[in-house]
């Protein structure tokens, strides 16, 4: 289709024309899935991250600026979404290993690893692991509900009952924290 026409079908669902948006979301869903496939190599996370990227696409359609590409926008947000999502898994893999034998649990090999690539993934987590468990208990806490429990800020204010810009402020002083022990081990 003509890129003028597929402005007038985003100018119309920018001004709040579900029908318009329906379009847009035809139109350009098997494009973000197949773009989101090649990243998962998985047909439920695919779908469930184009599904998450239309929505966001069109709580956010009003911050879309025509100079570019409306499939690179799309894109760009399906690529985020999944991003996001694949460090909350992994670090929810990794918080998952037990303090114990440092067993990972939910841990799919990587067949295109090499062996040594391997090791030294599974050093970097034991390590990762060591750091977590090293923060003061509030900031493991923040840590394992905003990553592991995929909570939202609001959500975590309200289990912990203190305001977001608290939670907010735990989840950077910890990864900050973080840091600094890393950098002192190293």
């Amino acid at each position: 289709m003509c890129p003028s026409k597929i402005n007038i079908f985003i100018e119309k669902a920018k001004k709040g024309n579900q029908t318009a948006f329906t379009f847009l979301h035809d139109h350009y869903k098997s494009e973000v899935y197949c773009f989101i496939f090649k990243y998962s190599k998985n047909k439920i996370i695919a779908n469930d991250v184009t599904n998450d990227a239309f929505s966001k696409a069109f709580t956010k359609i009003g911050t879309y600026r025509p100079e570019y590409q409306f499939n690179t926008w799309l894109n760009t947000i399906a690529k985020n979404g999944y991003f996001t999502l694949y460090r909350k898994k992994r670090l929810k893999q990794i918080i998952n290993i037990s303090t114990n034998d440092y067993e990972f649990s939910n841990n799919i090999a990587d067949s295109s690893k090499t062996k040594e690539e391997e090791m030294v993934t599974n050093e970097n987590e034991t390590s990762l692991i060591k750091t977590i468990q090293q923060l003061k208990p509030s900031y493991k806490k923040v840590i394992q509900l905003y990553y592991y429990e995929d909570m939202s800020y609001a959500q975590i204010a309200l289990l912990l009952g203190i305001s977001i810009d608290s939670v907010k402020s735990n989840l950077h002083r910890a990864k900050l924290k973080m840091k600094q022990i890393i950098n002192a081990t190293n």
